[in-house]
């Protein structure tokens, strides 16, 4: 059996603050973050009207609507929303998700972040970044 190697880049992001955050905000206490992890990945999204199912299960006739799904994994160790999701309610959803999750972030610390940048991705070491700020320039330590 090869030997598997876990190996840390030089220019992670990742602190201990932001382990923190994740069992602050979402009741998690161990994980494995990565500078692509977001405050998305620990969020347990239901979309009322869909549910998720394996992509193997989804209709050849109706497979065209999950193209743009990354299949990099055998179809059924791939989990999809059915009925598929429109573009208009995937922009709704995404809107109400970053809202509420910024709202748990401004709840576990106490602080307001609604000047957060809305064009930055919630990754998790930046939301961490984000509070330090916060947190200094109101006289605190992060």
């Amino acid at each position: 059996m090869k030997e598997m190697r876990l190996e840390f880049r030089p220019d992670d992001k990742i602190d201990d603050q932001c382990y923190e955050l994740v069992q602050q905000v979402f009741g998690i206490e161990s994980a494995l973050l990565t500078n692509e992890s977001m405050l998305d990945d620990f969020d347990d999204k239901d979309i009322p009207g869909h549910e998720l199912v394996r992509l193997s299960l989804i209709p050849a006739s109706e497979k065209s609507h999950y193209e743009r799904v990354v299949r990099i994994t055998p179809d059924d160790r791939i989990l999809v929303w059915y009925p598929p999701v429109t573009k208009e309610e995937e922009a709704k959803i995404n809107k109400e998700t970053r809202e509420r999750l910024l709202k748990q972030v401004e709840a576990a610390y106490g602080i307001s972040i609604a000047d957060y940048p809305e064009d930055a991705e919630l990754y998790i070491w930046k939301v961490v970044e984000f509070i330090k700020r916060k947190k200094s320039q109101n006289g605190t330590m992060a």
